[in-house]
């Protein structure tokens, strides 16, 4: 290695030990509690963010070759069109591959790897941005990447689960890698003015379309970028900018063109749309930091033209990009205004918080007096030190998980005799009052489920509510007794038959779409119940049924199961047709 190239490595030798502090305070949680649990684990990883096993089940489904990923729960639908392609989970299934290792594994070792990607990456942006000595500019720029990866959210008391942002497989975190490739590619491309380096931010911008968060942040601020140099009369960056933004056009078409044909054309009450996660409003959001960071950016910049003008300022690409970052968040929060359709603008804070942070972080040190640079790196510190401190805390906040963890690792009993004894393709009913061993039999083995709560898209309605009815009937529910049921489980309801997220997540069961909804269904469980069970059963294929407790006799007679094999505290029964 030549001499300039190993003084480049050493500059950021600390910017590189702090990613690995990074990806090992995100990933400690994950291997503090299974040390903690001792003999009691038995293969269960530590993995209780938001949908953990069904993203690995879907990874599943993709290094099983089914691309499409269209159904990764039910056996029936596996061809069905899916709007969610798996490219997110494609970086996992490839480690899968290249390593042999476990796919449960492969996740659990990206808990680490990706927030350490994602923390170089945060680095090299705002090290790009800040300007001045290179040696001081490695303040501000390690400052920011252990906020955004470490201090995402701030741990104000230890009385729940608190796990960084970055440690949940495939969302946010590969859209956030993604993004932040796509705007330091952006930067090169306006300091450099090279049109080829617009290729692969369409190339990029075209992957990230399969969430459409990460992609419409990415497409706004190159938006914005365009918009803000066309306001200032930047030539060069508007022209730089004009390439980036048609080859992201470019890139996004054939997906764009194949998701407007499920859900954009749809009209106000489509279903397609409405369950996928579209409001059909005109209404302005905004966002409280989002707020306040515009309001001191505009106020800083406006005393930085007092220093120097306002053409020498909007001229700069430091400016220029953090203008635009925090323009993006805006449009990204009230695009809705125009076009009348919202998509569940709650997941853009995940990029827009990132983006206040840099923006200001990028500000404030460019406007930092250079006689008091010390105190500026003093602060630096200080947010470092808070920020490590912060993820510390993650690994002491799974005390009140422990007991949970400990107790789920019986699933290894029946996760592993399907693993040793069914062959795919193959179905297994769980009669269980939640879904916990429900949820990972398509994660950790080649069966796929019977009934399962995840039904956001691809799934028939009249599935739906078969899957609903036999829940009921495994339970031992009778007719007379569905409706009082129904409103001790309201969230269950909600989240099988929803029109739109404000049905899924809306309170109480006083609503008029609530009570419709459970007059018909209880109506239509009864006469459910008068049909013959095992002849409803037979309507999709079964293969296992597999119980835990007491179930009552009368349903297992119902079911028309025999000899049970015992698989820990499981009984496994296997169904005849």
């Amino acid at each position: 290695m030549s001499s300039p190239a190993k003084s480049s490595w050493r500059r950021h030798v600390a910017a590189f030990v702090l990613a690995i502090v990074a990806g090992a305070l995100t990933i400690a949680p994950a291997l503090v509690a299974r040390v903690r649990i001792g003999d009691a684990y038995r293969g269960i990883p530590f993995l209780y963010q938001n949908d953990e096993e069904t993203y690995l089940a879907r990874m599943r489904e993709l290094s099983e070759g089914r691309l499409s990923v269209a159904s990764p729960f039910f056996y029936e639908y596996k061809n069905a069109s899916s709007l969610a392609w798996p490219v997110g989970e494609a970086p996992y299934a490839l480690l899968h591959f290249l390593t042999r290792l476990p796919l449960e594994t492969v996740l659990v070792l990206t808990k680490a790897l990706f927030p350490a990607a994602l923390f170089l990456l945060v680095y090299a942006f705002v090290w790009r941005l800040t300007g001045g000595e290179e040696k001081d500019r490695r303040w501000p720029a390690l400052a920011a990447a252990s906020v955004v990866t470490l201090a995402y959210d701030p741990i104000i008391s230890l009385s729940g689960l608190e796990l960084s942002v970055w440690s949940r497989p495939v969302n946010p975190i590969v859209g956030a890698l993604a993004l932040f490739v796509v705007l330091i590619l952006l930067e090169r491309l306006l300091t450099t003015k090279r049109a080829l380096l617009a290729l692969p931010i369409g190339v990029v911008v075209g992957l990230m379309v399969w969430y459409p968060f990460s992609w419409m942040i990415a497409a706004a601020s190159i938006g914005s970028v365009w918009l803000v140099a066309l306001i200032t009369r930047n030539r060069e960056a508007f022209r730089a900018s004009s390439y980036a933004l048609a080859a992201a056009v470019l890139g996004s078409l054939p997906y764009a063109i194949y998701v407007l044909t499920q859900t954009g054309a749809a009209e106000p009450g489509s279903s397609s749309a409405a369950r996928f996660g579209v409001f059909f409003t005109h209404a302005p959001i905004v966002n409280k930091m989002l707020l306040v960071g515009t309001l001191f950016f505009l106020a800083g910049s406006w005393w930085m033209a007092r220093r120097t003008s306002w053409k020498t300022l909007v001229a700069e690409t430091w400016w220029l990009l953090c203008a635009s970052m925090l323009l993006s968040g805006w449009l990204a929060f009230n695009h809705q205004v125009i076009t009348g359709r919202n998509l569940w603008h709650h997941h853009f804070v995940q990029y827009t918080k990132p983006f206040v942070v840099i923006a200001l972080a990028v500000f404030v040190w460019r406007a930092w007096p250079a006689r008091l640079m010390g105190w500026a790196k003093v602060a630096c510190a200080f947010v470092l030190a808070g920020s490590i401190v912060n993820g510390v805390l993650w690994a002491f906040s799974i005390d009140t998980t422990l007991d949970r963890f400990r107790f789920d690792q019986r699933y290894a009993d029946p996760l592993g005799w399907l693993n040793e004894n069914a062959e795919a393709p193959c179905v297994a009913l769980v009669v269980e009052r939640d879904e916990g061993l429900t949820e990972r039999i398509p994660a950790y083995t080649p069966c796929d489920v019977y009934t399962t709560s995840w039904v956001f898209s691809g799934v028939p309605e009249k599935r739906i509510k078969h899957n609903f009815f036999v829940r009921m009937r495994t339970l031992g529910l009778l007719p007379e007794h569905t409706r009082s049921w129904m409103e001790a489980h309201s969230y269950e309801v909600r989240s099988l038959f929803f029109r739109d997220w404000n049905d899924l997540f809306a309170k109480g069961t006083g609503d008029a779409w609530f009570m419709d909804t459970t007059e018909t269904l209880s109506r239509e469980y009864a006469e459910f119940y008068e049909r013959e069970f095992y002849d409803e059963l037979n309507r999709y294929r079964l293969d296992y049924v597999i119980l835990e407790g007491e179930t009552p006799f009368y349903v297992i007679e119902a079911m028309r199961l025999g000899e049970s094999i015992q698989a820990g505290s499981f009984r496994i029964y296997r169904f005849r047709p």
